[in-house]
């Protein structure tokens, strides 16, 4: 775990609902959670996403963290009948499932960063992205995350990549024509866990 994860807030009210109106209004959904209900809101969302038009069986890459494997995500995954990747298998897989270290109220974003069991690939090549995010690592505002990313880049402890992602991805590259999921997850779906 980076030491970024392991400077923990306490979570403060209307933060969790900011949160989710930002992430929504950038094309993201949040879906309010425990930890008991977990793995059964996972399990939820891939069966929306295999129901929604995939006629294959879905592949999930999971980051093998502490924190997904104590929570047994990727059998939820199974459960729910993803084959999870031995290793990284982003570039095949239709979910990544991941952990995030912080994330922004006021902008709907969350904050990832690479280590070992945290492969950047996880986050970008999918086309789904499942963000595991606890309530305490909600920040109210950019500036707020900075401070405690500057604070930890202070000591050396900052990791070799820090990703912040708003909602799915989107280009108006070509012509000014809005185009989701070219240069990334065409879906961003973020597990806010109220208790830990």
């Amino acid at each position: 775990m980076s030491q970024l994860a392991d400077q923990g807030l306490p979570a403060r009210t209307g933060l969790v609902e900011d949160f989710e109106a930002a992430l929504s209004r950038v094309g993201g959904r949040v879906i309010l959670t425990d930890l008991a209900g977990l793995g059964t809101a996972v399990a939820g969302a891939v069966w929306e996403i295999s129901s929604g038009g995939e006629a294959r069986a879905l592949t999930a890459a999971c980051w093998k963290t502490s924190e997904i494997l104590a929570l047994g995500l990727p059998d939820a995954l199974a459960r729910a009948g993803c084959r999870v990747s031995d290793g990284d298998g982003s570039a095949t897989a239709d979910i990544g499932l991941t952990w995030a270290d912080r994330a922004v109220a006021a902008t709907g974003s969350v904050m990832v960063t690479s280590g070992p069991d945290r492969q950047r690939s996880t986050t970008l090549l999918p086309p789904h992205n499942f963000v595991i995010l606890e309530v305490s690592r909600l920040v109210a505002t950019t500036g707020d995350l900075f401070r405690q990313v500057g604070q930890i880049a202070h000591t050396g402890g900052l990791p070799a990549n820090v990703a912040l992602i708003t909602g799915p991805s989107r280009s108006a590259d070509i012509e000014m024509d809005l185009s989701i999921g070219v240069h990334g997850p065409k879906s961003l779906t973020v597990f806010v866990i109220r208790d830990r």
